[in-house]
């Protein structure tokens, strides 16, 4: 489990963790700052369970997808859920970021691509259902 000094260290690697799960690149140091002023000025509430499940997330990143998948379902309007949001938007609203939100072409073999994406997703949620039992 991660111990940190403050809530503010908190607040930065779950920045890191989060952009990595959205746009899959390093946080910036713009991106860390814009996402620690957003919660602070928000006031983005967790219960404890959700803070374990925070200290979860940091030490084990890559599973972000999977428990994301499951709090869609059983808690859609959690404190986790609002930061991924919250990181969402504030990667959006980054130039450095917009290849990631603007729309391009794709070859039709995509369309395979995007099939298994989905499949990949109810797969996600089942294995985060039961992940989320043990955090």
């Amino acid at each position: 489990m991660s111990f940190f000094s403050t809530d503010e260290e908190i607040i930065k690697q779950e920045a890191k963790v989060f952009c990595k799960y959205i746009v899959g690149e390093e946080a910036t140091d713009q991106t860390i700052q814009l996402y620690v002023s957003a919660n602070n000025k928000l006031g983005i509430e967790v219960t404890p369970k959700e803070r374990r499940q925070i200290a979860y997330l940091i030490d084990n990143p890559r599973m972000v997808a999977w428990i994301d998948a499951a709090l869609a379902m059983v808690h859609p309007d959690g404190g986790i859920r609002k930061k991924i949001y919250l990181m969402f938007c504030i990667t959006e609203s980054i130039p450095a970021y917009s290849r990631y939100f603007l729309p391009s072409s794709y070859p039709k073999k995509h369309i395979f691509s995007a099939i298994l994406r989905i499949l990949l997703s109810g797969f996600r949620l089942l294995v985060g259902l039961i992940l989320l039992l043990w955090i």
